[in-house]
């Protein structure tokens, strides 16, 4: 049977064969919840896989991809900072990064281990989870 438990303090269902799932529903849009960085690390359960939106975010200094620091990339935007992680097959990894700050960033949130991250699904188009 299928379980939800936690693997590195992220909550994770166990056991689903991928074959019994079932879709619901496609092609929906779904609205990311704008917040500050600050508010996510506080209350990191709470956005655990949500779409959250930030704005006026900047980069770390003298990162020039979304690579950043062996996928590790710091964005901060006034009230705290928080990671970006680019997998190492994330087709925009070595994309150079807009100049700082930027209008919004949008990833849903995720946590490894202790640390909080923002994920992006495409910082470019379609997506467009980095408005600069």
């Amino acid at each position: 049977g299928n379980v939800l438990k936690e693997h590195q303090n992220k909550l994770e269902v166990e056991g689903v064969d991928i074959s019994q799932t079932v879709v619901h529903a496609q092609n929906r849009s779904i609205t990311p919840k704008t917040v500050t960085i600050g508010e996510v690390v506080a209350n990191r359960k709470k956005y655990e896989s949500t779409l959250v939106k930030i704005l006026n975010a900047s980069f770390e200094a003298g990162a020039p991809t979304y690579n950043g620091t062996n996928g590790n990339l710091s964005i901060t935007d006034g009230t705290g900072t928080i990671k970006h992680y680019a997998h190492p097959e994330a087709v925009f990894k070595d994309d150079p990064l807009p100049t700082s700050p930027v209008q919004s960033i949008t990833g849903f949130v995720d946590i490894h281990n202790q640390n909080v991250q923002i994920r992006f699904r495409n910082p470019h188009s379609p997506v467009n989870d980095v408005t600069p």
